[in-house]
Protein backbone atom coordinates (compact mmCIF):
# COMPACT_ATOMS: atom_id res chain seq x y z
CA UNK A 1 0.00 0.00 0.00
CA UNK A 2 1.51 3.45 -1.04
CA UNK A 3 2.43 6.31 1.81
CA UNK A 4 -0.64 8.90 2.23
CA UNK A 5 0.67 12.05 1.11
CA UNK A 6 0.00 15.15 2.36
CA UNK A 7 -0.34 13.91 5.40
CA UNK A 8 0.15 16.99 7.91
CA UNK A 9 3.55 16.20 10.49
CA UNK A 10 2.48 18.13 13.92
CA UNK A 11 4.16 18.59 16.78
CA UNK A 12 3.36 18.29 20.46
CA UNK A 13 4.32 21.77 21.36
CA UNK A 14 2.12 22.78 18.25
CA UNK A 15 -1.25 20.99 19.02
CA UNK A 16 -0.59 22.37 22.71
CA UNK A 17 0.02 25.94 21.34
CA UNK A 18 -2.83 25.66 19.27
CA UNK A 19 -5.16 23.99 22.37
CA UNK A 20 -3.95 27.17 24.70
CA UNK A 21 -4.82 29.67 22.49
CA UNK A 22 -8.06 28.58 22.76
CA UNK A 23 -9.07 27.22 26.17
CA UNK A 24 -7.21 30.32 28.14
CA UNK A 25 -9.44 32.87 26.18
CA UNK A 26 -12.47 30.14 27.02
CA UNK A 27 -12.00 30.95 31.22
CA UNK A 28 -11.71 34.71 30.78
CA UNK A 29 -14.46 34.80 28.45
CA UNK A 30 -16.76 32.34 30.30
CA UNK A 31 -16.13 33.75 33.86
CA UNK A 32 -17.35 36.55 32.50
CA UNK A 33 -20.54 35.31 30.98
CA UNK A 34 -21.40 33.29 33.76
CA UNK A 35 -21.44 36.45 36.52
CA UNK A 36 -22.35 39.33 34.12
CA UNK A 37 -25.85 41.02 34.28
CA UNK A 38 -28.57 39.43 32.01
CA UNK A 39 -26.31 36.63 30.67
CA UNK A 40 -25.36 35.32 34.22
CA UNK A 41 -28.74 35.51 35.19
CA UNK A 42 -30.81 32.03 35.94
CA UNK A 43 -33.30 32.73 33.43
CA UNK A 44 -30.42 32.26 30.78
CA UNK A 45 -29.93 28.49 30.75
CA UNK A 46 -26.42 27.06 30.55
CA UNK A 47 -26.29 26.02 27.54
CA UNK A 48 -27.40 29.12 25.76
CA UNK A 49 -24.56 30.64 27.78
CA UNK A 50 -22.02 27.87 26.92
CA UNK A 51 -22.67 28.33 23.38
CA UNK A 52 -22.60 32.32 23.58
CA UNK A 53 -18.94 32.02 25.29
CA UNK A 54 -18.00 29.74 22.44
CA UNK A 55 -19.00 32.34 20.26
CA UNK A 56 -17.40 35.06 21.66
CA UNK A 57 -14.15 33.22 22.08
CA UNK A 58 -14.19 32.17 18.44
CA UNK A 59 -14.01 35.76 17.80
CA UNK A 60 -10.89 36.84 19.97
CA UNK A 61 -8.74 34.00 19.61
CA UNK A 62 -8.00 35.20 16.33
CA UNK A 63 -6.57 38.31 17.56
CA UNK A 64 -4.33 37.53 20.25
CA UNK A 65 -0.72 37.53 20.10
CA UNK A 66 1.02 33.99 20.09
CA UNK A 67 1.00 32.12 23.76
CA UNK A 68 3.63 30.55 25.39
CA UNK A 69 3.71 26.82 24.92
CA UNK A 70 2.28 25.96 28.80
CA UNK A 71 2.26 22.01 29.65
CA UNK A 72 -1.57 21.16 30.39
CA UNK A 73 0.04 19.63 33.60
CA UNK A 74 1.86 22.29 34.98
CA UNK A 75 1.48 24.52 37.74
CA UNK A 76 2.02 27.27 35.91
CA UNK A 77 -1.29 26.19 33.42
CA UNK A 78 -3.02 26.12 36.81
CA UNK A 79 -2.28 29.28 37.77
CA UNK A 80 -2.72 30.70 34.23
CA UNK A 81 -6.12 29.18 34.20
CA UNK A 82 -7.30 30.58 38.08
CA UNK A 83 -6.00 34.23 36.87
CA UNK A 84 -8.34 33.69 34.01
CA UNK A 85 -11.06 32.75 35.86
CA UNK A 86 -10.61 35.90 38.11
CA UNK A 87 -10.31 38.55 35.83
CA UNK A 88 -13.77 37.48 34.25
CA UNK A 89 -15.58 36.93 37.52
CA UNK A 90 -13.88 40.49 38.36
CA UNK A 91 -15.29 42.13 35.57
CA UNK A 92 -18.57 40.67 35.46
CA UNK A 93 -19.20 41.16 39.48
CA UNK A 94 -18.41 44.80 39.60
CA UNK A 95 -21.21 45.21 36.35
CA UNK A 96 -23.86 43.00 38.55
CA UNK A 97 -22.90 44.71 42.06
CA UNK A 98 -24.83 48.19 40.11
CA UNK A 99 -28.11 45.55 39.39
CA UNK A 100 -27.23 44.90 43.27
CA UNK A 101 -27.45 48.13 44.48
CA UNK A 102 -30.67 49.40 43.22
CA UNK A 103 -32.48 46.60 44.01
CA UNK A 104 -31.29 46.81 47.97
CA UNK A 105 -32.76 50.45 47.41
CA UNK A 106 -35.68 49.44 46.10
CA UNK A 107 -36.16 46.86 49.11
CA UNK A 108 -35.28 49.13 51.86
CA UNK A 109 -38.07 51.55 50.26
CA UNK A 110 -40.79 48.66 49.61
CA UNK A 111 -40.14 47.80 53.27
CA UNK A 112 -40.63 50.76 54.72
CA UNK A 113 -43.90 51.97 52.89
CA UNK A 114 -45.58 48.68 53.34
CA UNK A 115 -44.73 46.64 50.46
CA UNK A 116 -42.04 44.05 51.90
CA UNK A 117 -44.73 41.29 51.73
CA UNK A 118 -45.33 41.77 47.78
CA UNK A 119 -42.76 39.73 46.64
CA UNK A 120 -41.99 38.71 42.94
CA UNK A 121 -39.26 35.80 41.76
CA UNK A 122 -36.13 37.98 40.85
CA UNK A 123 -35.09 36.46 37.67
CA UNK A 124 -30.94 37.58 38.57
CA UNK A 125 -30.16 35.56 41.76
CA UNK A 126 -33.44 33.03 41.36
CA UNK A 127 -34.89 34.57 44.93
CA UNK A 128 -37.98 36.19 45.58
CA UNK A 129 -37.52 40.34 46.62
CA UNK A 130 -40.14 43.10 46.94
CA UNK A 131 -41.83 43.98 43.88
CA UNK A 132 -40.27 47.36 44.19
CA UNK A 133 -36.60 46.09 43.82
CA UNK A 134 -38.57 44.30 41.03
CA UNK A 135 -39.59 47.66 38.99
CA UNK A 136 -36.05 49.07 40.64
CA UNK A 137 -34.20 46.18 38.69
CA UNK A 138 -36.24 45.99 35.58
CA UNK A 139 -35.65 49.93 34.94
CA UNK A 140 -31.37 49.63 35.75
CA UNK A 141 -31.73 46.52 33.32
CA UNK A 142 -33.56 48.98 30.87
CA UNK A 143 -31.91 51.27 31.35
CA UNK A 144 -28.63 49.05 31.24
CA UNK A 145 -29.64 48.43 27.34
CA UNK A 146 -29.72 51.68 26.28
CA UNK A 147 -26.16 52.42 27.07
CA UNK A 148 -24.97 49.73 25.45
CA UNK A 149 -23.95 47.97 28.63
CA UNK A 150 -23.82 44.64 27.05
CA UNK A 151 -21.62 45.50 23.90
CA UNK A 152 -19.28 47.86 26.51
CA UNK A 153 -18.52 44.83 28.48
CA UNK A 154 -17.60 42.38 25.19
CA UNK A 155 -14.97 45.88 24.14
CA UNK A 156 -14.17 45.62 28.25
CA UNK A 157 -13.60 42.01 27.58
CA UNK A 158 -11.42 42.00 24.50
CA UNK A 159 -9.32 45.36 25.64
CA UNK A 160 -8.04 43.33 28.86
CA UNK A 161 -6.01 40.50 26.78
CA UNK A 162 -4.14 43.62 25.53
CA UNK A 163 -3.82 45.46 29.37
CA UNK A 164 -3.26 42.21 30.90
CA UNK A 165 -2.00 39.35 28.24
CA UNK A 166 -2.78 35.73 29.50
CA UNK A 167 -0.15 34.59 31.54
CA UNK A 168 0.39 32.95 35.18
CA UNK A 169 0.86 37.05 36.33
CA UNK A 170 -2.69 37.95 37.29
CA UNK A 171 -3.78 41.72 38.17
CA UNK A 172 -1.74 43.88 40.50
CA UNK A 173 -3.37 43.56 44.47
CA UNK A 174 -4.50 47.00 44.10
CA UNK A 175 -7.30 45.67 41.43
CA UNK A 176 -9.26 43.81 44.21
CA UNK A 177 -9.14 46.53 46.31
CA UNK A 178 -10.46 48.89 43.98
CA UNK A 179 -13.43 46.40 43.80
CA UNK A 180 -13.90 46.45 47.63
CA UNK A 181 -14.04 50.06 47.09
CA UNK A 182 -16.38 50.09 44.39
CA UNK A 183 -18.82 48.08 46.58
CA UNK A 184 -18.66 50.54 49.24
CA UNK A 185 -19.14 53.27 47.49
CA UNK A 186 -22.71 51.47 45.55
CA UNK A 187 -24.00 50.59 48.85
CA UNK A 188 -23.73 54.20 50.07
CA UNK A 189 -25.71 54.58 46.45
CA UNK A 190 -28.66 52.56 47.49
CA UNK A 191 -28.85 54.54 50.62
CA UNK A 192 -29.63 57.71 48.65
CA UNK A 193 -31.98 55.77 46.72
CA UNK A 194 -34.13 54.62 49.33
CA UNK A 195 -33.42 58.11 51.26
CA UNK A 196 -36.02 60.22 50.04
CA UNK A 197 -38.49 57.72 51.26
CA UNK A 198 -36.49 56.37 54.36
CA UNK A 199 -37.04 60.67 55.35
CA UNK A 200 -40.67 61.41 54.06
CA UNK A 201 -41.73 57.64 55.96
CA UNK A 202 -39.86 58.49 58.76
CA UNK A 203 -41.64 61.72 58.57
CA UNK A 204 -45.04 60.13 58.77
CA UNK A 205 -44.64 57.62 61.23
CA UNK A 206 -43.40 60.26 63.69
CA UNK A 207 -46.67 62.28 62.82
CA UNK A 208 -48.58 59.07 63.72
CA UNK A 209 -46.70 58.30 67.16
CA UNK A 210 -47.83 61.94 68.08
CA UNK A 211 -51.55 61.11 67.12
CA UNK A 212 -51.86 58.05 68.85
CA UNK A 213 -50.25 59.66 71.68
CA UNK A 214 -52.48 62.57 72.13
CA UNK A 215 -55.33 60.37 70.70
CA UNK A 216 -55.35 56.71 72.40
CA UNK A 217 -58.59 56.11 69.95
CA UNK A 218 -56.88 56.68 67.11
CA UNK A 219 -56.50 53.65 65.02
CA UNK A 220 -53.05 54.05 63.09
CA UNK A 221 -53.47 50.59 61.71
CA UNK A 222 -56.38 51.22 59.53
CA UNK A 223 -55.68 54.87 58.78
CA UNK A 224 -51.72 54.43 58.78
CA UNK A 225 -51.49 51.56 55.92
CA UNK A 226 -53.66 53.10 53.08
CA UNK A 227 -51.20 56.85 53.72
CA UNK A 228 -48.30 55.27 53.78
CA UNK A 229 -48.49 53.10 50.86
CA UNK A 230 -50.12 56.11 49.24
CA UNK A 231 -47.03 58.71 50.15
CA UNK A 232 -44.83 55.72 48.96
CA UNK A 233 -45.84 55.39 45.51
CA UNK A 234 -46.05 58.61 45.16
CA UNK A 235 -42.09 59.48 46.42
CA UNK A 236 -41.35 56.74 43.81
CA UNK A 237 -43.31 59.02 40.75
CA UNK A 238 -41.62 62.08 41.71
CA UNK A 239 -38.29 60.40 42.24
CA UNK A 240 -38.00 58.35 38.89
CA UNK A 241 -36.03 61.02 36.87
CA UNK A 242 -33.67 61.87 39.51
CA UNK A 243 -33.44 58.03 40.33
CA UNK A 244 -32.82 57.47 36.44
CA UNK A 245 -29.74 60.40 36.21
CA UNK A 246 -28.65 58.45 39.37
CA UNK A 247 -28.62 55.09 38.15
CA UNK A 248 -27.19 56.43 35.03
CA UNK A 249 -24.21 58.10 36.42
CA UNK A 250 -23.19 54.26 38.20
CA UNK A 251 -23.17 52.45 35.57
CA UNK A 252 -20.97 54.74 33.45
CA UNK A 253 -18.43 55.24 37.01
CA UNK A 254 -19.09 50.91 36.30
CA UNK A 255 -18.09 51.11 33.14
CA UNK A 256 -14.78 52.71 34.30
CA UNK A 257 -14.07 50.45 37.51
CA UNK A 258 -14.17 47.29 34.63
CA UNK A 259 -12.04 48.97 31.94
CA UNK A 260 -9.14 49.58 34.42
CA UNK A 261 -9.41 46.51 36.43
CA UNK A 262 -7.34 44.33 34.22
CA UNK A 263 -3.81 45.70 34.75
CA UNK A 264 -0.26 44.26 34.94
CA UNK A 265 1.77 45.65 37.67
CA UNK A 266 4.42 47.43 35.55
CA UNK A 267 1.48 49.31 34.01
CA UNK A 268 -0.34 50.28 37.11
CA UNK A 269 2.11 52.84 38.52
Amino acid sequence: MPPLTGAIDLSTEQVITWVNAVLLPFFRVGALMMTAPLLGTRAIPIRIRMAFTILVTSVIAPTLPPLPPLDPLSPEMVLTIFNQILVGVAMGFTLKLVFTTVELGGQIGGQLMGLGFASLMDPQNGVPVPIVSQFYNLLVTLLYLVLNGHLFALEALAESFRTLPIGPIGPVPETWWDVTIWGGILFHGALLIALPAIGALLLVNVIFAVATRATPAFNVFAIGFPITLGLGLFLIIETLPILVEQVGHLLRDAFEVVRGLPMLPSKHG
